[in-house]
Order: C-alpha cells, then sequence, then structure tokens
C-alpha cells in the first residue's frame, strides 16, 4: 500500500495518494479484535477523506506522511508494537500540525 502511494505521489495523483492512505490506515485498523474500534477507524477514515485529498496535494505533507508511513511499517515488521503506536502518533499529529498550517499559509505545506 506505502509503494502504491509513494508512486501516486510521484507521479502528482493527489486522489490516488489520499485514496492509498485510506488503505493504509484500514490495513492497520484490521488488526484489531475490537469490532467498536474498527467501526470507530471506518468512520474517522470517511469523515477525513476532504482533508486526506487536500494534504496529499501539498508536495512535503505528501512526502513526510508517506516517511512516517515507512516508519511505522518498519517498526511493525520487526514486531515493534509499541513503538509503532509511537510513530502512528507522531503521525497524526504532525499531519493536522501541516495541514492546518497549510490552511493559514499555503506556502507552508509546499
Amino acid at each position: 500500500v506505502v509503494r502504491e502511494q509513494v508512486e501516486a505521489v510521484e507521479r502528482g495523483d493527489a486522489v490516488a495518494a489520499a485514496d492509498g492512505d485510506a488503505a493504509f490506515h484500514r490495513v492497520l485498523s484490521s488488526y484489531t479484535k475490537n469490532t467498536a474500534l474498527q467501526a470507530l477507524m471506518d468512520g474517522l477514515i470517511d469523515a477525513s477523506r476532504k482533508g486526506a485529498y487536500a494534504a496529499y496535494s501539498l508536495p512535503e505533507t505528501a512526502r513526510g506522511s508517506l516517511e512516517q508511513h515507512g516508519q511505522i511499517v518498519d517498526a511493525l515488521a520487526v514486531s515493534d508494537v509499541a513503538g509503532a503506536a509511537r510513530l502512528a502518533q507522531a503521525h497524526m499529529i504532525d499531519v493536522a500540525r501541516r495541514y492546518a498550517a497549510a490552511q493559514h499559509d499555503p506556502e507552508a505545506g509546499a
């Protein structure tokens, strides 16, 4: 999923990259056995689609998000669940910060 996102960003396809973002988050949330949490995540992913399209239209934000996705995958690959959780939390905060900055100053996210 991350590889497909990277390819989408490289060709400037923000929609495909944002769709990949949703797929990435759905894959991560699919590993919980907590169905209530899965439903919550699905709702959050769906509700944040417009923001994801906007975020992936900003090259620096898109690259930063993909780098963070890669770090999360790397942590999970070595069974570092706690590290992946910390990275995921930092990722969400960073993306929100970048998106908010871009809303105030469109050049901040470029």
